[in-house]
Parts: C-alpha cells; sequence; structure tokens
C-alpha cells in the first residue's frame, strides 16, 4: 500500500545536488520503492555520458528528458524508450 514509484526533478543534470537528493529519497521509499529523474530535455549527449554512469547507484527505473544520442554502451540502462533510458534488470 502507499506510493511505489517517485519522480524527482534534476536540478543540477545528475551532479551532487541531484544524487543527495536521489540518497534520501532512496532511503525514505526504501529498496522497493521505483525512482525516476526528470531531466526536462536539459541534459545533452556529452553531460549525460558522464552523468548518468554515475547514478547507476541510484537503481533508477528510468531517466527522463535525458539526449537520445547517447551511446547506451556507456549507460547503466537497457535501451532507451521514447527517449527515456530504461533500466531493464531487477534492483
Amino acid at each position: 500500500e502507499g506510493f511505489r514509484c517517485f519522480k524527482l526533478k534534476a536540478v543540477n543534470g545528475g551532479g551532487m545536488l541531484d544524487q543527495v537528493r536521489l540518497g534520501a529519497a532512496r532511503w525514505a521509499a526504501g529498496p522497493h520503492a521505483r525512482l525516476r529523474l526528470d531531466f526536462n530535455g536539459n541534459l545533452g549527449a556529452t553531460d549525460a555520458a558522464v552523468r548518468l554512469p554515475s547514478l547507476a547507484p541510484f537503481q533508477l527505473e528510468l531517466c527522463l528528458g535525458a539526449a537520445r544520442s547517447v551511446s547506451l554502451n556507456q549507460m547503466p540502462f537497457d535501451r532507451l524508450v521514447s527517449g527515456s533510458f530504461v533500466r531493464m534488470s531487477s534492483a
């Protein structure tokens, strides 16, 4: 019962502030909750290649609004769906 999915808005492109917020959300929501991070289309291909792998420890279900042209081989996400990186492995 209760909420099972939480979407946070990125405030600094997946940087330290976003990581602190994701850590707090993961702690509060628990290991089985689904977390999503929305970049509002503000994360370009170069930044995504650098920033998204650092978000893997938070076991995100979805990263919305990240660049479509990023090589998925470098990402902690398995596939791209409608412009969003989706983690397919179970957390």
